[in-house]
């Protein structure tokens, strides 16, 4: 039976209430308190916001409540936006975007973090959906396998030290400046379009004039030509950037520290037929793509925890 806030129920009622009258109609004018109906409903239809953009802002939220590094966050986000772009990612799904999204930051923290939480502490009590540890580990595997086990992209983050020691910058927010901008900015799909190190100079471009604000020119051209970048780029990136910053707050203040088989319904059907399209790819074991094995192995062998979840490999 179908949901009764579906696409198909909301669009039989709407349908059932429009009448479209020609001039020639007695009620010509149309009917006012339908438009104002459709006016009131428009807001709960239409979302602002993209489904990126809550997963972005999610992923964030969820790092730093565990006070994980800059990087781990643009990791995760780095992980998803990969994933998000193949064939597999179904955006229609909900649990999908959501088990993806606790599957990149886990990952991203075995990658860069020293102490990696448990997989069931990767979920935050306003979740809708409980993930059980199996479940996210399956999803961490065909994470993995889809992006080919490539865990330390280039990121804008990769810029920022290496053109603070050539420069010799001597002021020590310049890192902390650039990483909370980059945070701050994240969330929008537009932004990232942009290649690393041309995010990366737009970035370092407006910490410079705010910390040097008298060599900010000098600086400038020294980042562009260390970078190599496309200057027209970088202004294009520039300026898109500090309209994001004036318009909204970005995911952190500024002012605080292969074609799919099918289309199975579940999670569990969703990634056995992934793991079914990669049959030839018999290692699945993880190896030591991680820096910190020890945590590695303890997080792939954690038992599932006893409490009310959603056991989604179980789901018919």
């Amino acid at each position: 039976m179908p949901h009764p806030y579906s696409p198909s129920i909301l669009l039989s009622q709407q349908d059932s209430h429009t009448h479209i009258n020609t001039p020639s109609s007695p009620s010509f004018f149309p009917d006012t308190d339908h438009l104002l109906s459709l006016l009131s409903k428009q807001t709960a239809t239409h979302s602002t916001l993209s489904p990126r953009h809550h997963v972005v802002r999610w992923i964030s939220t969820l790092s730093k409540f565990h006070g994980f590094a800059a990087l781990t966050t643009v990791l995760a986000v780095n992980y998803f936006d990969r994933f998000a772009a193949t064939l597999r990612f179904q955006w229609d799904k909900p649990w999908m975007t959501q088990l993806a999204a606790v599957a990149c930051v886990s990952l991203a923290a075995k990658v860069e973090e020293t102490r990696v939480p448990l997989l069931f502490d990767f979920q935050l009590e306003e979740s809708k959906f409980v993930f059980e540890a199996k479940t996210i580990q399956r999803m961490e595997l065909l994470l993995l396998s889809t992006l080919q086990w490539k865990m330390n992209p280039v990121t804008p983050i990769s810029f920022f030290q290496h053109i603070l020691t050539t420069l010799r910058l001597k002021n020590s927010n310049f890192l902390c400046r650039c990483e909370r901008l980059l945070l701050s900015v994240i969330a929008d799909s537009r932004v990232m379009s942009y290649l690393p190190s041309t995010l990366a100079a737009a970035i370092m471009i407006h910490v410079v004039k705010e910390i040097e604000p008298f060599n900010a020119t000098e600086y400038r051209n020294q980042i562009l030509s260390l970078l190599k970048c496309s200057e027209e780029q970088v202004n294009e990136c520039y300026k898109l950037m500090l309209r994001l910053l004036v318009c909204c707050e970005g995911i952190h203040n500024l002012g605080q520290k292969r074609k799919r088989l099918c289309e199975p319904s579940s999670p569990g059907g969703v990634m056995d037929a992934s793991f079914s399209c990669d049959s030839s790819n018999d290692s699945w074991t993880v190896e030591s793509v991680f820096k910190r094995s020890k945590v590695q192995d303890q997080q792939m062998r954690l038992r599932s925890v006893n409490r009310v979840s959603i056991d989604i490999l179980n789901t018919p």
